[in-house]
C-alpha cells in the first residue's frame, strides 16, 4: 500500500470518527495524524500502517509495550481501532495514541542550543533524563525493551513531563535489548549534556554512567537527582507532530513548514569543562576515559563542532585549512623545532623578526592547520612560548595560539611579564601523546623533558579546531 493510500485511508478513519485534522505527517510505512473531536478531551494522534503480517506483529508488541507499561513516562494507547463491518478501512491497522503537544527532544535540543544564554539548564536536564530512565524502568519492569531511544523518541506532555515515544521497534526484554537501552540511554545523556553550559553537566554525565553501570533504573535517577534538583522545563512552542520521530530510518514528510534546523550543540569541551577545578576535572577525565573510553564520543561530531567553532574563533588569514593527515602517535622534542626561541636567541634584546620571514613560523602555522591535534599541539605551545618571550609581550600574540573567550584566553594574557612564567611554558623535547579525539577537539598528554625544561609540568592539553585552525582551550596540569 503506497503512503497516498494510506493518507487517504487516515483521512477516511478519521472523518468517520467525526474528528478533525490538525496536521498530517507521513513516514516510510506509517501514516500520522494529530486529531480533535467532540468527545475528545484533548488533541490524539491516529496512527495508521498497512495491515500486512510483519507490520502488524510490530504494532501488536508496539501497543502491549504501551499498554503494559503504565507510566506517565510512556506515551499510552487510547484505542486500537478494528476494521469496521463495512470494511471500508481494511488492509490497514490503525491505533489512537496520546498526543504529546510540547514538541520532541530534538527540537528542544535544536531551539535551545548549548550556550549559556540559552542552553539547557541543570535541572531540566534532570527532569528530562530522570524521566526517560523513569520510563525505561517501567518498560523494562513489564518484560519490554524500547529498542530506540534517542533525542527524537522523547516527547513532552502538554505540562513539560518527558515521556517516551516511538516504539515500532519494541521487543520482549532480555539481556541483549535490556544492554541495547543502556547503552542508547547513555548516548542521551551524553547528547543531553553537552547542551548544559554549567559544571553540573560532567557531574550529571559521570553520576548517570555510574549508576547506569552500577545498578538499575530507580539508580539513575537517584543519581541525576542528586546532583541537580529536577525543574519544570518549558518545552517552547509546540510541535503540531511531536509525537512523529524522525530518526531511525524513517522518514518525515509534514503538510506544514517544519521547524528550523536545529543549531549544532556546542561541543564537550565547551560545555562539560567549563567552570570546573583542574584536579578535579582531570580526576573524573581520567576516571570516565578508563571506565569507558567511548563515553563522550557521540558528543563531537565533527561537522557540528566545525559549525560551532567558526561562530566562536574569527577568521585568520585567507588562505582554507589545509589538511595533512598524521599518525596520532606520541611524538618526541617536536616542539623545540617548532618556533620556540631558546634562552639564548636573544630575543629579550631586540625586537623580534616577522612571523612571515620564518620558515619555522610558516611550518608551525601549516601543523596548527593540519589534522593532526598532536602535530598541532606541539606547535601551539611552541608559539606561545614564543609570545612570552617577546620583549614587550602582547594579547595579540596569543589570539594565534588560544581559543577565544576561553578560561585559559584570560588566565594567559593576565600572566603575560610574569616572572619565571617564560620558563613554566617552555616544553622543547616534549612527548605529546593523543589520549581521546572527538572530531574537532582532542585531549593531548605533554610530558616535558625534565633536562631541558625544568620548570615545566605534565600537562593535558585541550584543543579545538576552527577555520583557523587548532587552538588551545585548556591546559590542564598534573
Amino acid at each position: 500500500m503506497t503512503n497516498g493510500e494510506l493518507s487517504r485511508q487516515a483521512a477516511a478513519i478519521a472523518a468517520r470518527r467525526g474528528w478533525q485534522v490538525v496536521s498530517t505527517a507521513v513516514l516510510d510505512d506509517e501514516v500520522r495524524l494529530v486529531v480533535t473531536g467532540p468527545d475528545m478531551p484533548f488533541d490524539a494522534v491516529l496512527a495508521v500502517r498497512a495491515d500486512v503480517p510483519e507490520a502488524t506483529a510490530a504494532a501488536e508488541r508496539e501497543v502491549r509495550a504501551r499498554r503494559e507499561a503504565h507510566s506517565e513516562h510512556v506515551v499510552g494507547v487510547l484505542e486500537v481501532l478494528a476494521a469496521d463491518s463495512s470494511r471500508r478501512n481494511a488492509g490497514v491497522w490503525a491505533c489512537l495514541l496520546e498526543h504529546a503537544p510540547g514538541g520532541s527532544l530534538e527540537h528542544f535540543l535544536g531551539r535551545r542550543g548549548g550556550t549559556a544564554d540559552d542552553g539547557v539548564r541543570p535541572h531540566e536536564a534532570t527532569t528530562i533524563l530522570a524521566g526517560v530512565a523513569s520510563g525505561l524502568g517501567a518498560l523494562h519492569a513489564a518484560g519490554w525493551a524500547h529498542g530506540r531511544i534517542g533525542a527524537a523518541a522523547v516527547v513532552f506532555r502538554r505540562d513539560g513531563c518527558p515521556a517516551l515515544d516511538a516504539l515500532d521497534r519494541a521487543e520482549p526484554l532480555d539481556r541483549r535489548s535490556a544492554e541495547r537501552d543502556k547503552e542508547a540511554f547513555q548516548r542521551l545523556v551524553e547528547t543531553v549534556c553537552v547542551s548544559v553550559p554549567s559544571p553540573e553537566s560532567w557531574r550529571m554525565l559521570t553520576a548517570a554512567s555510574g549508576a547506569l553501570a552500577r545498578g538499575g533504573w530507580h539508580d539513575v535517577v537517584e543519581a541525576l537527582t542528586a546532583v541537580a534538583e529536577p525543574g519544570a522545563v518549558i518545552p517552547g512552542s509546540a510541535q503540531p507532530i511531536s509525537a512523529i520521530p524522525a530518526s531511525g530510518g524513517r522518514r518525515r514528510r509534514e503538510n506544514a513548514e517544519g521547524p528550523a534546523s536545529p543549531r549544532p550543540p556546542v561541543g564537550i569541551v565547551e560545555t562539560l569543562l567549563e567552570g570546573n577545578p583542574v584536579a578535579e576535572l582531570m580526576s573524573h577525565l581520567r576516571a570516565a576515559l578508563a571506565r569507558r573510553r567511548r563515553l563522550v564520543l557521540a558528543l563531537a561530531a565533527p561537522l557540528a563542532v566545525a559549525a560551532l567553532l567558526l561562530a566562536l574563533i574569527p577568521p585568520q588569514g585567507g588562505s582554507p585549512r589545509a589538511a595533512h593527515p598524521q599518525p596520532a602517535a606520541a611524538t618526541t622534542g617536536s616542539a623545540g623545532t617548532s618556533p620556540t626561541p631558546g634562552p639564548t636567541t636573544g630575543r629579550r634584546d631586540g625586537p623580534s623578526a616577522p612571523a612571515s620571514a620564518s620558515p619555522d613560523v610558516a611550518s608551525a602555522r601549516e601543523r596548527i592547520r593540519g589534522d593532526d591535534p598532536v602535530r598541532a599541539a606541539e606547535a601551539l605551545l611552541a608559539a606561545r612560548h614564543r609570545c612570552f618571550l617577546e620583549p614587550e609581550p602582547s594579547p595579540d600574540c596569543l589570539a594565534a595560539v588560544l581559543q577565544r573567550g576561553s578560561g585559559l584566553a584570560a588566565a594567559e594574557i593576565a600572566s603575560l611579564g610574569s616572572p619565571a612564567a617564560a620558563d613554566q611554558r617552555a616544553f622543547d623535547g616534549a612527548t605529546f601523546t593523543l589520549v581521546q579525539r572527538w572530531g574537532d577537539a582532542a585531549l593531548v598528554a605533554c610530558a616535558p623533558d625534565a633536562q631541558r625544561t625544568p620548570e615545566a609540568k605534565p600537562a593535558s592539553l585541550l584543543l579545538v579546531r576552527g577555520e583557523a585552525g587548532w587552538r588551545l582551550r585548556d591546559v590542564l596540569e598534573g
